[in-house]
Parts: structure tokens; C-alpha cells; sequence
């Protein structure tokens, strides 16, 4: 039996130099690549280097071995290229959220061998290449997105990291703000990153349009840009801070916020935490030299009392807090000089309910 056994690798030798081209036979697994014609039909096998294809594909497969994505390019290293790095970016997308790289279920740690598609006639594969081109081009700028938001992700994490090591943490403020700007990034890289699954899938599926896949496209740049506007809405503090590593010399957190009060006119506020001090400013965008500033002790606010509530405009909300009876000391300047008060309660303006909720935690942890 075993000297039978031995001569098999002999006999399958000499079948395939009778009936495949030597060539065939004497290369290796890993060089030969399937074909399939324009209607997904076999149409037998090439050689790595000899392959004549119209576009080269690599399917990619959930758990249950379902399909669920396609990659496409016109040459073989270009489909490898294009999954290695998206292998390499799930590694790090599970590294970042604490979870085990095969926990998404629209990964690409399980791809197929590439495929070798050849056209059916050369008359048909000329309306279809720019459309190839133009998936292959979105395909690597929806990639581009995503790696985008997830450095920036671990860009705002890492300077949060550095504030809280801070002893006494002089900065809090900024901070709130910042991780406010994460929550807001994260958000974000969630939605891109269903939507690039459902552009993968679409794409896979012979009967989906470009106006399919323009349209998931274009909905992961509507999400990119709700974070560059997350962004610009950073105050100068944080911006210095994450764009050239500049710690402020101060908690301020909120500097020079437009927002929208009760007269319906554009105010610049600015809310400073610096230890236990609060300082707010407030002035008219259109006149500078109008200003109030309310100065007091983060330990006078009581606590209970902090609140957040909304008001009839979607871009006006309010935090509203009172003091233990200690006063608010408020200096209102104007051109005719100016004028020193005390109040007991106070009302913040912000743009956006985020906004307000973080100032509100901010204002409660500062003491």
C-alpha cells in the first residue's frame, strides 16, 4: 500500500504534463489565479505575471461565509495592496475600542483568492472602465476617510491622557470640551464605518448602479464634514493644544463662542475654569467695548441647582445655576465707564446641546 501511495505524486505529475501547458504545472498554488468572464462565469486559470484581465477582484466573507464586500483594481497589487491596508487598519480600529480583531463582522480578515476578470468583447469593457475606475476611486477615498477620523480619534484621546495626568488638573475645562469633541469624532467613525460596509456590499452586487454607490459615498462626506465643524467649533485653547501641543496658560475652554440670545443677536461668550475660579465674558459681536464679566468661586455654585434647559431656537441653550449666597460680582463696561454688581443666579448661553452639557459637567467638577 505505501509503495503505491508514494508513486501518486508521479502519476499526478505525468497527468498534468499531458493535459496542461508545462508552465502550468510548474508553478506553485499561490501563482495561479481563477478566471471569470464579464457574467461571472469560470473561464479556467492564469499565471501570476501572465494574466490578461480587465479588473482584478478580491471577494471578501463574514463568519457564515456569506459575501458581504468586493475589492476592485486593474492590477493584481493593486487589490493586494488595497486589502493589506485595510487589514492593517482593523488592527488598529480593535486595538483603539478594546476588542478582538475578528469582532466586526465587515472585516477583511477573511478574503477569497484574487479573481482574474476578463470582458466579454472590447466593445463592452469601454463604457465600464470609468466606471471601474470611478468605484476604485471611491473605494480608496471612503478608506481615506475612515483612517482620517480614527487618527484623529487617538489624537484627541492622547492629549486628554496628557490633561489628566496634570496634577490638580489646572486645564478640566478644556478637557470637557475636548472629550465632548471625541464623543462627537466617535460618532461619526461609526456611521462611516457602516456606511463603507453598505458601500462594499453594494458594490458587490451585480445589479447596484454608481448612483448607489455615489450615494453612500457621499453620505460618509456629509459625516466628515460634521466633524470638521466639530472641529471649528473648538475653542482657540484646544485647538492649540491638539494642533501644536500648546497648554494654555489658563482653564479657559469656551473662548469667544458665538452664540445666538434671547434679542436674537450674536453674542461672544467666553467661560473660564482655571482652578477654582470662574470667570464668564460676555460681549456684542458688533461693539466689543460693550462687556460684562461675572467673576466667582466654583465652590459658591451650588451643585443641585446647575442645570441645562433648551429655549425656542435649536442653536440656544441654557445652563442656569445659583450660588450659596455668596455673590456673583458682575462689572458691566461700556463707553459711558463702568459699573460693579452682585447677582445670586446666572444663565450661559450655548450653541448646541453638547456644548451645554459639557459646561454643565465641567462647572459641577471644578471645584
Amino acid at each position: 500500500m505505501m509503495c503505491r501511495l508514494q508513486k501518486l505524486p508521479f502519476f499526478a505529475a505525468i497527468l498534468c504534463v499531458m493535459f496542461l501547458p508545462l508552465t502550468v504545472c510548474a508553478q506553485s498554488e499561490e501563482d495561479k489565479f481563477e478566471m471569470k468572464d464579464c457574467h461571472g462565469r469560470s473561464a479556467g486559470i492564469c499565471l501570476k505575471g501572465k494574466c490578461a484581465c480587465d479588473e482584478w477582484q478580491i471577494q471578501l466573507f463574514k463568519r457564515d461565509g456569506k459575501e458581504w464586500g468586493l475589492i476592485t483594481g486593474k492590477t493584481l497589487e493593486s487589490v493586494q495592496r488595497h486589502l493589506k491596508k485595510n487589514q492593517d487598519f482593523d488592527v488598529s480600529y480593535a486595538r483603539f475600542f478594546h476588542i478582538a480583531v475578528d469582532d466586526s463582522v465587515m472585516n477583511y480578515q477573511r478574503p477569497g483568492k484574487p479573481i482574474c476578470k476578463t470582458s466579454c468583447s472590447s466593445g463592452a469593457s469601454i463604457g465600464s472602465s470609468d466606471e471601474a475606475d470611478r468605484r476604485d476611486e471611491i473605494a480608496e477615498a471612503a478608506d481615506d476617510l475612515l483612517r482620517k477620523t480614527l487618527e484623529e480619534i487617538i489624537r484627541v484621546t492622547r492629549q486628554l491622557a496628557k490633561i489628566e495626568r496634570k496634577v490638580g488638573n489646572p486645564y478640566r475645562a478644556v478637557g470637557f470640551v475636548m472629550k465632548d469633541y471625541a464623543n462627537t469624532l466617535k460618532d461619526v467613525f461609526k456611521t462611516q464605518k457602516e456606511l463603507r460596509g453598505k458601500l462594499a456590499e453594494t458594490s458587490a452586487t451585480m445589479a447596484s448602479t454608481m448612483a448607489d454607490i455615489e450615494a453612500f459615498y457621499g453620505a460618509m462626506q456629509s459625516a466628515d464634514t460634521s466633524a470638521q465643524q466639530a472641529y471649528q467649533k473648538l475653542p482657540v485653547t484646544a485647538r492649540g493644544l491638539l494642533d501644536k501641543d500648546e497648554t494654555p496658560e489658563t482653564g479657559g475652554a469656551w473662548n469667544n463662542q458665538r452664540i445666538r440670545d434671547f434679542n436674537n443677536s450674536i453674542t461672544l461668550q467666553t467661560l473660564d475654569l482655571n482652578q477654582n475660579q470662574v470667570t464668564v465674558t460676555v460681549r456684542s459681536e458688533v461693539d466689543s467695548s460693550n462687556r460684562v464679566t461675572y467673576q466667582l468661586q466654583a465652590s459658591d455654585i451650588l451643585h443641585q441647582t446647575i442645570a441645562v434647559q433648551s429655549t425656542d431656537a435649536p442653536d440656544r441653550w441654557l445652563v442656569t445655576f445659583n450660588t450659596d449666597g455668596r455673590r456673583i460680582t458682575k462689572r458691566t463696561e461700556r463707553d459711558s465707564g463702568a459699573l460693579t454688581d452682585n447677582v445670586s443666579k446666572m444663565a450661559l448661553f450655548f450653541s448646541s446641546e453638547q456644548a451645554a452639557r459639557a459646561a454643565a459637567e465641567a462647572l459641577r467638577a471644578s471645584q
